[in-house]
């Protein structure tokens, strides 16, 4: 299903999968949102969120970003230049795909790559209410984002992060000219700190998979039921979707929001 809505006068597009046996159910929303230069097409590709949508039965939704940016907050991107508003955008979807096909309003989920990794801290910070949990992969909190953000109220939060990338630098980057990036273990507990959690857990090994090669890490905090925060550490990872036998991030992410 292809879709289209004008938001804050922008014409914008979107894409929805429905598990094969939906038949008017209200079902749980993920959104997917894509990184910069991207589209709602090529990160459906990217993740096979279908495959996971079908397996864990919710509907799966990918938009489009304005001139395939978002703005996401560090007033960097063309979305931001053109005084795009994808707050808005992401909570009128919402009421769209609730007017058109029915959802559970109270498991609403969204998880993004890159640049939509950093548009999943912009959601936490200003649609709180709205979300039961976000998942970032390759995004970390940018500093103009964290001086400004004031979350309505506690959000669980994943990350998923390679110490490897040289993109979006796992230790981050303190001068990129207009704006700065926070380091991946440092945005993680800018939320622990929202959702107050409590100290920060010894580091585990994630079990999973059978392929040798790849040392994935679990770092969590203390937090209480209903607003954990997790971050994975892939040691040595790129600056690419994770989806191989050993780490699913489509596969984790949804664990994670089955239980929020």
């Amino acid at each position: 299903m292809v879709g289209n809505l004008e938001s804050g006068g922008f014409p914008r597009s979107y894409q929805v999968h429905l598990p094969p046996d939906f038949e008017g159910q209200q079902l749980p929303v993920v959104f997917v949102l894509h990184g910069g230069g991207g589209s709602g097409s090529g990160i459906r590709a990217l993740t096979s969120f279908d495959v996971i949508a079908d397996v864990f039965d919710f509907m799966a939704v990918y938009p489009d970003g304005w001139l395939a940016s978002w703005a996401e907050g560090c007033d960097c991107t063309d979305a931001d230049t053109a005084g795009v508003d994808d707050v808005q955008f992401i909570s009128e979807l919402i009421d769209e795909l609730d007017a058109q096909l029915g959802v559970d309003r109270s498991r609403i989920y969204a998880a993004g790559y890159s640049a939509g990794g950093f548009m999943m801290h912009r959601l936490a910070c200003d649609l709180t209410a709205e979300l039961a949990a976000v998942a970032s992969v390759a995004g970390t909190l940018s500093g103009p984002l964290s001086e400004m953000c004031a979350p309505a109220g506690e959000i669980p939060f994943m990350m998923i992060h390679g110490t490897g990338d040289q993109v979006v630098p796992y230790d981050g980057a303190p001068d990129l000219g207009n704006f700065t990036l926070l380091s991946a273990d440092s945005s993680a507990q800018f939320w622990a700190t929202v959702n107050a959690c409590g100290e920060r857990l010894p580091s585990e090994p994630f079990v999973g998979g059978t392929s040798a090669g790849i040392e994935v890490w679990s770092e969590a905090w203390d937090c209480q039921a209903g607003s954990e925060v997790v971050l994975f550490r892939i040691v040595d990872g790129q600056h690419v979707w994770p989806n191989g036998t050993v780490f699913n991030a489509a596969l984790e992410i949804a664990r994670f929001f089955e239980e929020h």
